[in-house]
């Protein structure tokens, strides 16, 4: 099929024209020309093609169904130009570019050009943690969540981590490389994760609201009947308890935060009539 012929199918289906898509991937590469392949996959070279086209074998690692008896991913073949034109080898120099898009997809990268041993970058997504600061205390409230944006982390040589942002003379660079396999499934937290986490803040905000109803010695609490005075009570009693344990379960998902503000990496015990410790 020619160039006309396929703009002519592709209107036919109702479109205008074709789109430009770019993308990130990463895959497993082995050479293996044009002849190499289609024997491996049990077809015959098309009269039109020539056997001796150098290229790879491309495995895809980050989804697709597997098409291949031998390969967990699935598996096409890409021509040699094409396929080095569009990926470099993990540990290879890439650009600051490439390297963006590998910390998106929840890679670790480093330049081989930074003196310090053991230094990588890496991408932090956007989530929610308990207060921790007086002054973010003040602001927030007790026991609140604060809400983080995307951001990227830098581990030190001497093991601590900060916040990063990237040189001048980084963004030139293109002595980037992955650091290891990815840690992370992907870039962002798991939408059941963040449910969870917002459904935390929600019952924070309003647990915040109910003890400042029970606790106003002038507001209208005091003028309520006893049974309605235990029955909020006991509200307060079942919704320190919700906070409690879905505190427990965002801290057992998520990262601490780099910064002054992050949790202890434990859940706020908000039984007590006082803060919690973590958030004293």
């Amino acid at each position: 099929m020619n160039e006309a012929e396929l703009e002519q199918q592709i209107q036919a289906k109702g479109k205008t024209a074709t789109k430009t898509y770019e993308g990130t991937k990463r895959v497993h590469a082995h050479p293996m020309n044009r002849g190499e392949y289609n024997a491996y996959r049990g077809w015959e070279v098309p009269a039109d093609e020539n056997p001796a086209d150098g290229g790879y074998l491309v495995e895809y690692l980050d989804g697709g169904k597997s098409n291949h008896a031998a390969h967990a991913g699935y598996i096409s073949w890409s021509p040699k130009d094409v396929f080095e034109r569009a990926y470099c080898e993990v540990g290879q120099g890439l650009s600051f570019g490439d390297a963006l898009k590998a910390l998106k997809a929840g890679q670790r990268v480093a330049r081989t050009g930074w003196n310090g041993k053991g230094m990588f970058v890496y991408f932090v997504p956007p989530a929610s943690y308990p207060v921790q600061t007086g002054a973010a205390k003040a602001h927030f409230g007790k026991c609140a969540m604060v809400h983080y944006n995307a951001y990227m982390a830098i581990k030190n040589v001497d093991g601590t981590v900060s916040t990063w942002v990237p040189s001048v003379n980084d963004c030139l660079a293109s002595d980037w490389g992955v650091v290891g396999e990815s840690e992370q499934a992907a870039s962002t937290v798991p939408p059941h994760q963040q449910r969870v986490v917002d459904e935390h803040a929600e019952c924070l905000e309003r647990l915040r609201k109910l003890r400042a109803f029970i606790g106003d010695a002038k507001g209208p609490f005091r003028q309520l009947d006893d049974a309605e005075r235990h029955r909020l009570m006991h509200q307060e009693d079942v919704m320190t308890e919700l906070a409690t344990v879905l505190a427990e379960r965002v801290a057992a998902f998520q990262p601490a935060p780099v910064g002054d503000d992050f949790p202890l990496g434990k859940a706020c015990d908000l039984s007590g009539d006082t803060a919690c410790e973590a958030c004293q």
